[in-house]
């Protein structure tokens, strides 16, 4: 089979497992947080929410948008039932075209929180932390092509880079406080319910197939497929840095929950 559709696949499918995986991580340190702070303060362990919520939704909603969706109803802030002990999320209601476009608006729009809410934090990071911003541009600068054998070494690289530029200077500058304060929310809803799996599930096949064809078309023409596979590198290498930050604010969330249930 041709060398540049083998590598040229290998990089897609990274692309994917990246969000599958890091996916999966959230989900279980977000709602082991959510789990245990809420055994100690109840419903207020929610309120959070109402700064992370509206950025998950805006990610599914402008995916929507961008693909073509017929969006009807919007809620972007979650509902808190004092109850049940829990919180509900918002939505974003879209009926999406038919056919193929139809399913990569459904693909897109599942995962777009995925994608928008590193997005958002790295936008704060560049207004209210900007020094911090410029040590993590610096890895941007710089990004391994990966392969097989550098993932796991890239991600381990990639948060020993971001905890490092941390400093004792930080803790007294009121920026950084309000940056964690909305950086650990936004990185919570980093995260797909049940429903933006089966949204992004339904549209997995056909953008599968869209991307197999594009790639065997283009394993015709040397050049340009070599130009297309490096920007594929990059851009998972990119991916796993903006998803490491989130999962740093992550288990910043999942231990002070530990802390909260065993210590206080």
């Amino acid at each position: 089979m041709n060398e540049y559709f083998i590598s040229y696949c290998f990089y897609i499918g990274l692309i994917l497992a990246l969000l599958i995986g890091f996916g999966f991580v959230f989900s279980f340190l977000v709602k082991s947080g959510w789990n245990n702070l809420g055994t100690k303060f109840g419903t207020y362990a929610f309120l959070p929410r109402f700064i992370g919520t509206p950025v998950h939704e805006l990610g599914h909603l402008i995916f929507a948008a961008l693909t073509g969706s017929k969006i009807h109803r919007i809620r972007l802030f979650p509902k808190i039932s004092s109850r049940l002990r829990r919180s509900g999320g918002g939505y974003v209601e879209f009926t999406p075209r038919n056919g193929l476009l139809g399913s990569i608006s459904r693909f897109f729009s599942g995962i777009g929180p995925m994608v928008f809410c590193p997005f958002v934090i790295m936008l704060l990071m560049y207004v209210l932390m900007p020094d911090l911003f410029s040590a993590m541009y610096m890895v941007f600068q710089k990004p391994e092509i990966l392969s097989t054998d550098t993932i796991l070494r890239t991600i381990g690289n990639i948060i020993q880079e971001f905890l490092s530029a941390f400093h004792f200077q930080m803790l007294e500058k009121w920026q950084f406080y309000v940056f964690l304060f909305l950086a650990v929310p936004i990185a919570n809803e980093c995260i797909l319910s049940s429903e933006d799996v089966k949204n992004a599930g339904s549209g997995f096949l056909a953008m599968a197939l869209v991307l197999a064809a594009g790639g065997y078309i283009l394993s015709f023409f040397p050049s340009a497929a070599l130009a297309v596979i490096h920007g594929l590198a990059k851009t998972s290498s990119l991916l796993i840095c903006v998803l490491c930050f989130s999962l740093v604010f992550n288990l910043i969330h999942w231990i002070l929950g530990h802390i909260v249930r065993y210590l206080l």
